[in-house]
C-alpha cells in the first residue's frame, strides 16, 4: 500500500490553482502499482513535487524515474543532484519525448494546453508497442 503524501502540495503553489498531480497522489500511486510501472517519465516537472514524491515510491518499488523540464526550479535540480536515481532531463517534452526510450508509465503534468498535449500524446503514442 502507498504511504500517505508527505508533502505539502501547495508548497510551490502559492495561487493554490491545484494544476500538479501530486494533488491526485493517493489515486495516481495505486495505478502505477497496479501497472507494475518499472520506469515512469514526469513530464512538466517544475519544481519537483510530484517528481519528490516519486522517486520515494520508486525506492519502494524498485523503479526509475525521469523528470523532463526545460527549465526547472532550483527545488528540482536539488533534488535531482541528491537522488542519482531520478534522471533530470531539460528540454522541452516534444523533444524529450522524441529522443526518450519509452517508459512503462508517463505522467503528463505540464503545460496544458491543447497543442502540447496532443502532440505529447501523439509521440508517445507513436513510441507504443502495436502503433
Amino acid at each position: 500500500m502507498t504511504p500517505p503524501l508527505e508533502a505539502d502540495p501547495y508548497e510551490n503553489d502559492p495561487g493554490h490553482w491545484g494544476a500538479s498531480l501530486v494533488n491526485a497522489a493517493e489515486i495516481l500511486f495505486p495505478c502505477l502499482d497496479a501497472a507494475g510501472a518499472n520506469s515512469v517519465a514526469e513530464v512538466g516537472a517544475y519544481a519537483g513535487d510530484l517528481t519528490g514524491q516519486l522517486v520515494k515510491w520508486a525506492d519502494r518499488a524498485g523503479a526509475h524515474v525521469i523528470a523532463i523540464d526545460p527549465s526547472p526550479e532550483s527545488q528540482l535540480v536539488e533534488l535531482a543532484e541528491q537522488r542519482p536515481d531520478l534522471e533530470l532531463i531539460r528540454k522541452t517534452s516534444h523533444d524529450a519525448l522524441r529522443e526518450l526510450e519509452l517508459p512503462d508509465a508517463v505522467i503528463i503534468d505540464g503545460d496544458h494546453n491543447y497543442y502540447t498535449v496532443s502532440e505529447e500524446l501523439r509521440l508517445i503514442g507513436d513510441k507504443a508497442p502495436g502503433a
